[in-house]
């Protein structure tokens, strides 16, 4: 911990501000949740295969280049293994590192202790704690527990971001009756000390839409619907169209004057505005009479 006069802040070179831009900072927090079952887990391998590559996520959110450590505490490693094989169809995941505990008690664990090590020597940009309740033992309703969770997070592996991962309650009666922070276990104060709050609802049909509980370093966001791929089986927003592809593409282009085809169809396949074969098919009509034989059958058709 330092003093920084204002000249010196401002001379100061720091990383890119945002992991996520603009909605999660560089070394911030963000809570997620949702009902159990409904595709968290998919969603926040959608986001890891995202920061891969640096895409730009649902067409908004520019990610960059990251190493994740994903704990996961409430899945079993076989489940998650074939979660990551099918994701691997597609995305390489060579950034991130799984890790299985059976109860993973922050209060518990020490900065020399020899987990701690390793993962700290991985240097990850973002770690996953999925999710609250296997992870600690304090009471989860309490307004005391969130700030004591996140800073020993934050003690455990300093300047890396953290995703919490939190489950709602369960459907009661007359639910629509409840304050909107009410169908959410305790997560109120848990959103308090968070920079950013994400929420997913279930749909019906592998569909879902993404919402925005919080968001401190940007204006409010409008929600996101989002399809489960059948084959990969992440997420990808469903509004997207050949136009937001253009545009993204376009971006992309500019910034990479030399880039190849297979570089562009890795950031678009990672920005998940749209489904593989879509994607594919953009691509194909691109360089359709313009790229050699070579390139073009670098274009991964999904079927």
């Amino acid at each position: 911990m330092r003093i920084w006069s204002s000249d010196e802040l401002v001379k100061h070179t720091f990383r890119n501000a945002y992991l996520l831009e603009p909605i999660v900072p560089r070394g911030g927090l963000v809570l997620f949740h949702g009902k159990r079952g409904i595709g968290k887990t998919q969603l926040l391998l959608t986001l890891a295969a995202s920061l891969n590559e640096g895409g730009t996520l649902f067409g908004r959110y520019r990610s960059r280049p990251s190493v994740v450590v994903y704990i996961q505490a409430d899945m079993t490693p076989q489940i998650q293994q074939l979660r990551v094989r099918q994701a691997q169809r597609l995305y390489p995941l060579d950034k991130t590192f799984h890790l299985f505990p059976a109860f993973f008690n922050v209060a518990a664990l020490r900065e020399t202790d020899t987990l701690i090590e390793e993962i700290r020597a991985l240097q990850p940009d973002l770690v996953i704690w999925d999710t609250l309740r296997k992870i600690h033992r304090g009471d989860s309703n309490s307004d005391e527990t969130p700030s004591f969770v996140y800073g020993r997070a934050r003690e455990l592996f300093p300047g890396s971001t953290h995703i919490f991962v939190h489950h709602d309650k369960k459907t009661i009666a007359e639910q629509e009756k409840l304050d909107e922070e009410e169908l959410y276990r305790g997560s109120g104060a848990w959103l308090d000390d968070a920079d950013t709050g994400l929420h997913l609802t279930a749909l019906g049909n592998g569909r879902m839409v993404l919402t925005f509980t919080k968001t401190r370093t940007s204006a409010p966001q409008s929600s996101i619907p989002l399809a489960m791929h059948a084959e990969t089986l992440l997420l990808y927003a469903s509004y997207s169209s050949t136009a937001s592809l253009a545009e993204i593409h376009s971006r992309w282009a500019q910034e990479h004057p030399q880039g190849t085809v297979e570089q562009l169809k890795r950031h678009l396949l990672a920005s998940f505005m749209a489904s593989p074969r879509a994607i594919h098919q953009h691509l194909l009509g691109e360089t359709h009479g313009h790229a050699t034989d070579g390139e073009t059958a670098r274009v991964v058709d999904d079927g």
